[in-house]
């Protein structure tokens, strides 16, 4: 357990946030967004954190993570994904060096300590099946604008059936919308379970990633900007009954960073996160120990 490793994906082009995101300071002492999830990680007793990004952004990405890491007492290193793909083939990027379970999550998101802690506990168990966190549609909104969820559906035993990546998800005249690739409008109930991308994996899931990410290179039309990504592959895996994933739906309100226009919110809410106790005032001090979200 003690060496259960985290995946932060920030390999992300950043376009609708007008540059890389993933090195935006958003706390009190420059910390990245990500870092607050390694914070979470290495509270909840993982042991690693490994971070897919570019080869742009490896030495500022580390710079910044490594004395965080080294006062965490976890290990970090740094893989270079060669090519923007996509999500999937991040993953697959990093199962090059990973051999047990292992979370993932975005690097421009914050999920909540609670959240990660729950994949920690799922993961110990022993087993195949995959865990995807989820949350309320209407917890996990932006106050500035549109964003991308998956929505997810759900088996009679609560496992999960499929998801479908939604663009441009908001709130219009009191009702949740989003929008699938093609433009078509999907109204979605407040309770709707989403993903945002917060996974826990088991080896196994490396050998499936192989050969889609295969067959996506094989199939994909010349100068496509299609994207081998976690959402589209999943839902084929589960289609063909290849894995099985198990759904923990999560209390907390999570945020994100997508434009320029969330950064004042983000700060602000790390800020109060910070004053709570949840956070020290700087992360290279080591974990705070308080260990509840505040509402």
């Amino acid at each position: 357990m003690t060496r259960l490793p985290l995946v932060i994906l920030a390999a992300g082009r950043g376009s609708r946030f007008g540059g890389p995101k993933q090195i935006a300071p958003v706390g009190p002492s420059g910390e990245l967004l990500c870092a607050y999830s390694a914070h979470d990680a290495a509270r909840a007793g993982f042991g690693r954190i490994l971070v897919v990004t570019g080869d742009q952004l490896a030495e500022s990405i580390e710079r910044s993570l490594r004395p965080v890491a080294e006062a965490l007492g976890v290990t970090l290193a740094i893989v270079v994904q060669p090519s923007p793909e996509g999500t999937a083939h991040a993953v697959r990027c990093a199962g090059a060096v990973l051999r047990g379970p292992f979370a993932v999550a975005n690097g421009d998101d914050w999920y909540g300590p609670a959240a990660i802690r729950s994949l920690a506990v799922a993961l110990s168990s022993p087993g195949d099946r995959h865990v995807l966190v989820t949350y309320p549609v209407q917890n996990a909104l932006s106050e500035t604008g549109g964003v991308s969820r998956a929505l997810c559906t759900l088996g009679g035993d609560g496992s999960l059936s499929g998801i479908e990546e939604l663009r441009e998800v908001r709130r219009i005249d009191g009702q949740v919308v989003g929008h699938r690739p093609d433009g078509t409008a999907v109204s979605l109930g407040a309770g709707d379970p989403v993903s945002m991308n917060l996974w826990g994996f088991r080896p196994s899931i490396i050998h499936h990633l192989d050969v889609r990410f295969a067959a996506f290179l094989r199939d994909r039309v010349a100068g496509s900007r299609n994207e081998f990504a976690v959402p589209t592959t999943i839902h084929a895996l589960l289609q063909e009954a290849a894995i099985g994933v198990d759904v923990i739906m999560a209390g907390e309100r999570p945020f994100g960073l997508t434009t320029q226009s969330d950064l004042p919110r983000i700060r602000t809410r790390i800020a109060q996160l910070v004053a709570s106790g949840l956070y020290p005032p700087d992360l290279r001090s080591g974990r705070a120990t308080f260990d509840t979200t505040p509402d």
